[in-house]
Order: C-alpha cells, then structure tokens, then sequence
C-alpha cells in the first residue's frame, strides 16, 4: 500500500520542458521512479534501511542499459550493463558515513537531510550512461537557509530551505516540494500522502 505518491514536473524559462518524474513510496523502506523525456523512459526501484539510508537502487532504460548498485556492509558493488551489449561490474570500498545520490528529484530530499545532520561526507553518484567508471565520489556539504511556506496545487505546505547546488523545500517529510536554479524551476505536483 502506498505511504505517499507524486509527480515531479521539470520547467525552463517557465514552460515545461517535458521531463517528468513520477514516484512512489510503497512502504517506508520501498521507492519507486518513472522518469520520463520525449524520447526516453527509465524505471528505477530504491530499497532503504530502518534509518532511511538507500541500500540497493536499480534501474532499467532497455535490455541494453540498465543496472543495480547495492551497499553491503564495507562494499559498493555496481552492476550495469550500457550499449552495445557491455556488461561491467565493479566493486567499491564503501565508508560508513558515505551516501548514495542518486539523479533523481524525488531522492535528493533524502540527500540534503543526511548532510544536513551529518555535515560534509562523502557523497556517491552513480553514473547511468557511462562506461568509464561506476561514478563519482565527493565531499559535499548542504546548507539549511529558512523556514518558507510554498504553495502548490493550491495546497500551502511548510517547507525548509536549503542550497545542494540548486535551491531545494523540502517539507516535514523529506520530500522534495520545489526546486530553482537559474531559468530551471520543479514543483511538485499530484502529491499525495496515505500516512
């Protein structure tokens, strides 16, 4: 049963750009993605730990692209296969305090609120569409700016502030509300609580 479900829509200089990210929790421990573009659809699964920490993300774009990364214990082990029929794995000393941040709107709430209680650590970015290495791997840091009301789909919903590159709300859930960079801008829409 699901806890909570939306949809992230993606706009430049005002006028969305037709990516969409359609996501939902189906149990504290359990995300689901549809990220879509005019000319691509990619489906991911995201499993987390009692304490919120993602563990395991796969994903799947086609038959040819597609992976798996998964944290046990000491060890990141990525898994993907990328065209023309490459399949690569790869094994990684994994530290304690790292996290995963992966490239999509509907995860990174979990990413600003771990650095934020935490401070600088090191922070993984798998790489989906490239051969050369499983990612990158970075000291980063977050900052918590205000308190803000943000208004979407005529709901008003509390909201943090923080700066993670872009300007991010989060409200009292971890959930990504609204993002602004520039002429990009996301908000979520269709958001819906079951809890």
């Amino acid at each position: 049963m699901p806890i909570a479900s939306g949809v992230c829509t993606h706009y430049e200089d005002g006028i969305t750009n037709g990516i969409t990210e359609k996501w939902t929790i189906t149990e504290n421990t359990k995300l689901s993605i549809l990220f879509q573009t005019e000319t691509y659809q990619l489906t991911a699964s995201i499993e987390r730990n009692a304490q919120q920490r993602i563990m395991s993300f796969e994903y799947h774009v086609t038959e040819q692209l597609h992976g798996l990364y998964r944290i046990n214990g000491q060890q990141l082990s990525a898994k993907r296969s990328l065209p023309p029929n490459i399949d690569l794995e790869d094994t990684l000393v994994w530290a304690d305090d790292a996290i995963l941040d992966l490239p999509f709107l509907s995860t990174k709430g979990h990413t600003i609120l771990h650095l934020n209680q935490y401070g600088a650590v090191p922070v993984f970015a798998p790489h989906l569409y490239s051969g050369d290495r499983a990612g990158d791997l970075a000291k980063k840091s977050v900052n918590q700016l205000s308190e803000e009301f943000v208004t979407i789909d005529n709901k008003i919903y509390s909201a943090k502030k923080y700066r993670y590159g872009q300007l991010y709300w989060l409200d009292k859930h971890g959930i990504v509300l609204k993002v602004q960079a520039d002429n990009y801008e996301m908000v979520l829409t269709e958001y819906t609580r079951f809890d």
